[in-house]
């Protein structure tokens, strides 16, 4: 049917692998660069008279919002209810239930031209530290 394929199985077309070189693997645990850019943005924090300006991780891959416990203590925020949750981990892992305090958290643009409220789980620790984006023409 195809002519200009070989007719055995077992016959392969030469491949001239000279001057090739292997492809370059992007995942984080391959690269040559230790660094990962998340996506993170600045807002504000306001309750009553205290503001805080923090930083927000944004993951789109969780089906929950989070805040500090520390954060929300700090700010004297009143707990709206709890939840008990059990987290499922990448390659299947799941944790105990764990009880989260619920907050409603109100966030705004750091120029104060927008405000909402988020609902948000206290959490002890979110992430490791994340570092910021290094100064470079990418930012513009």
């Amino acid at each position: 049917m195809c002519s200009e394929l070989p007719r055995k199985k077992d016959s392969q077309p030469a491949v001239n692998t000279e001057g090739m070189t292997k492809p370059n693997l992007a995942m984080s645990n391959m690269s040559d660069t230790p660094e990962v850019v998340l996506k993170t943005l600045m807002v504000t924090v306001t309750v009553g008279d205290k503001s805080r300006q923090v930083r927000v991780l944004v993951d789109d891959g969780s089906q929950r919002s989070y805040i500090l416990k520390s954060l929300a203590e700090g700010m004297n925020l009143t707990a709206t209810g709890n939840e008990a949750m059990v987290h499922a981990l990448f390659g299947g892992v799941k944790s105990r239930p764990v009880n989260h305090l619920r907050y409603e958290v109100p966030v705004g643009k750091l120029d104060g031209t927008y405000q909402c409220t988020l609902k948000m789980l206290d959490q002890q620790t979110i992430c490791a530290a994340i570092p910021k984006v290094p100064r470079g023409p990418w930012l513009g």
